[in-house]
């Protein structure tokens, strides 16, 4: 079954990941081994990794038609005796439609793909535990999901969690009331502020981060207001979620602003939408409304900002160093401007390149920090400083004022940091409003870099 471009096919067979993923031999092997430590003590193993999404309270369905879906199903479970009486109906409401929001979800990207949750009473996972059992066990014996309950082996130390996906009744019933998938977001804090320990948390209540989450509100309703595609050319595999073989989770359609100190003042940045997660080789390939797309670019953004500080021009040569690639180049620069300790640089240059799948050696990474330096006499006086935060904010704020101009034209658009996609009928305008903020907030004309799909047939 389709309806509004999303499939709704159902799968009942119970394959491993590597079946799916069509992994080889070694591929499974590395991926067992990076699933060991990334779930080390969890309980989960690389099934977990690979073919499940994990059961998100902030995955919700949005809309009337997603009231009637919980509505229709609750109604349906109590005169079918599956759900035991007195139930606490509002708590029980709000989490089956957090629950059915994941199945859709899962289901709508991949119809192989479980929604995983634990069954322990102690484990926090945002959800209120009993009404999560019942409904699950509802659901199941109503037939609206096929689920698989977890299991522990104490002798190998390994587990698999509690999963549980959707059926063709469940997909039968999102038809009738129409709760299309293109209307599950993830709902997070609009502002952000990660500490040196990687714990996110709110801002403290200011003018300052209201006005700031008012405006990231702003730029979210414009966000969710257009459709956001892929028109990928012939055997081109499908982008999938960075370090697993999921598919990208396309209800992280919100941005959010996240900062590291509780000024907000450094860093600042628009993450977690979908589309920042990708590859940028899949980025030429979005379509916005349906219509082809451009990225335009700010051009060695950090380096021509630190230059226009010291009274230069910007180099469009930045990031060139001789034998060594862009990418890794770039990592370079990024280390030199980001860390304040320069006895501490060649060990993040190795595992920035490790990141970027580069294999250097340590004293490789001390040797293209050395390049880089000498490559920027000018700047030099910046590095170890922790200069980059900063800069982050600056480029931030640049990108809110040209997104601002943008919602209040009616372009659509899709912020990539320090860059932006919009449907190319629309460069030459984006072109305008780029090189106009980022003068009045650097003093200075930028490097504007365009991206577009090749032409069908070209070997680009």
């Amino acid at each position: 079954m389709r309806r509004g471009g999303h499939s709704l096919t159902w799968d009942f067979s119970d394959e491993r990941a590597f079946e799916i993923y069509d992994l080889d031999p070694e591929e499974w092997h590395q991926l067992e081994e990076m699933a060991r430590k990334a779930n080390a003590g969890s309980g989960a193993n690389l099934d977990d990794l690979l073919y499940a999404r994990v059961l998100s309270p902030d995955k919700q369905g949005i809309g009337d038609a997603w009231d009637e879906l919980v509505d229709k199903i609750l109604a349906y479970l109590e005169l079918e005796g599956h759900l035991p009486r007195p139930m606490q109906f509002k708590l029980h409401q709000k989490a089956l439609k957090d629950i059915l929001a994941n199945l859709v979800a899962a289901s709508s990207q991949d119809p192989k793909l479980y929604v995983r949750f634990s069954r322990r009473e102690g484990d926090l996972d945002g959800f209120p535990f009993k009404p999560k059992i019942r409904l699950v066990n509802a659901l199941e014996k109503a037939g609206f999901i096929v689920y698989r309950r977890g299991e522990y082996d104490h002798d190998k130390n390994k587990g698999r969690q509690s999963r549980m996906r959707a059926t063709e009744k469940l997909g039968a019933m999102l038809l009738e009331v129409d709760a299309s998938p293109s209307s599950i977001v993830i709902q997070h804090p609009p502002v952000l502020i990660k500490d040196e320990q990687g714990t996110y948390r709110e801002p403290k209540p200011s003018m300052r981060a209201r006005d700031m989450a008012r405006k990231v509100m702003r730029i979210n309703e414009a966000l969710l207001a257009q459709e956001v595609g892929m028109d990928l050319p012939a055997g081109m595999p499908a982008p999938h979620t960075p370090n697993s073989r999921l598919p990208l989770d396309t209800t992280r359609r919100l941005v959010c602003r996240i900062f590291a100190d509780q000024g907000l003042k450094l860093g600042g940045r628009f993450y977690r939408h979908w589309a920042q997660e990708m590859k940028r080789e899949y980025r030429p390939y979005l379509t916005l409304n349906g219509e082809p797309t451009v990225e335009l670019d700010f051009g060695c953004c950090h380096p021509s900002m630190l230059h226009a500080e010291a009274g230069l021009p910007a180099r469009a040569d930045a990031y060139e160093l001789p034998g060594v690639p862009r990418d890794l180049a770039k990592a370079a620069f990024s280390v030199l401007l980001f860390h304040d300790r320069e006895g501490t640089a060649p060990h993040a240059m190795f595992n920035s390149a490790k990141d970027k799948g580069f294999d250097i050696t340590y004293e490789d990474g001390r040797k293209i920090l050395a390049m880089m330096r000498a490559h920027h006499p000018a700047i030099e006086d910046y590095f170890f400083k922790g200069h980059s935060l900063r800069l982050q904010y600056k480029d931030s704020c640049i990108a809110e004022e040209i997104m601002f101009i943008l919602i209040r034209d009616g372009i659509p658009f899709l912020p990539i940091h320090d860059s932006f996609i919009v449907p190319k009928r629309h460069e030459s305008a984006l072109g305008h409003y780029m090189n106009d903020a980022y003068c009045k907030h650097v003093g200075q004309h930028p490097i504007i870099k365009r991206k577009e799909a090749p032409a069908p047939g070209s070997t680009s």
